[in-house]
């Protein structure tokens, strides 16, 4: 079973979620989140920079998911199965004054819910679930990113169906990670790959960035390191300097190491 973290962009990084692995890595109808007119009182976040708007368009093929900044957004991109979605994080991002729920009328997309963290640096949250586990891809359009996912609710026959649904029990019942199997990194020309497989499903887990020093951190629960000291994979991309890894007695911690 194979994970897959995929960190990317030439001011991103992308990571991947698959079955029993962790991988780190038009006329159209418009269906767009409101943006609320601020009023004289409302302060102002912190963070200069900001996500605008959050709206969806779609077409027979696919459907989009448009996240709109005023500057030059930075993201990291996580591929969940259980439940199916795809959470994207904006380090020194903060929202504007725009609707933080949403349910687009869509066969793919179930719903799009927009939040800040704040723990750790402040980090704005995009959480997009999905009715089927489906391909996407993220691209850069000006300021903001275009997330397109394929438009899988095509007429299907009840054969068809039945084996979807017989697909969707058996994730069900795949078992939770409980140990590391191994970590590694792929550096292509536009995007770097972090690849952490385990024995199972990884889906307890958290996540957080931190400034100073810059780093992508990871905390992986109920999922124990073989091994007895940090593990360190050197990287050396544009993005990432390298992966470390190390285990506590209840969890796996992973740190990305980026250039800033």
């Amino acid at each position: 079973m194979n994970f897959k973290m995929k960190k990317l962009s030439k001011n991103s990084v992308i990571i991947f979620f698959f079955a029993t692995s962790l991988l780190l890595f038009t006329g159209c109808a418009s269906k767009t989140m409101s943006v609320k007119e601020p009023s004289k009182d409302t302060i102002k976040p912190l963070a200069s920079k900001l996500i605008t708007d959050i709206s969806t368009t779609d077409d027979s093929n696919s459907i989009m998911v448009w996240i709109k900044g005023n500057q030059l957004l930075t993201y990291t991109s996580v591929k969940q199965p259980f439940p199916a979605g795809v959470l994207l994080y904006f380090p020194e991002t903060a929202l504007d004054n725009i609707q933080r729920a949403y349910q687009p009328d869509s066969g793919v997309v179930a719903s799009i819910n927009a939040s800040e963290l704040t723990e750790k640096g402040h980090t704005s949250r995009i959480e997009i679930l999905l009715k089927n586990d489906t391909p996407y891809e993220v691209t850069r359009e000006d300021t903001g990113l275009k997330i397109s996912f394929k438009n899988t609710i095509a007429v299907q026959t009840s054969t068809t169906q039945e084996l979807a649904k017989e697909e969707k029990s058996a994730e069900k019942v795949l078992p939770a990670a409980t140990s590391l199997d191994s970590v590694r990194a792929t550096s292509f020309a536009n995007s770097t790959e972090i690849a952490v497989n385990a024995d199972g499903v990884i889906n307890d887990y958290k996540s957080f960035t931190t400034e100073s020093p810059a780093r992508i951190v990871f905390d992986i629960f109920n999922v124990k390191s073989p091994f007895k000291t940090e593990q360190a994979v050197p990287v050396n991309s544009k993005w990432v300097k390298r992966v470390r890894h190390y285990g506590y007695p209840d969890r796996l911690r992973l740190v990305l190491d980026t250039q800033s």
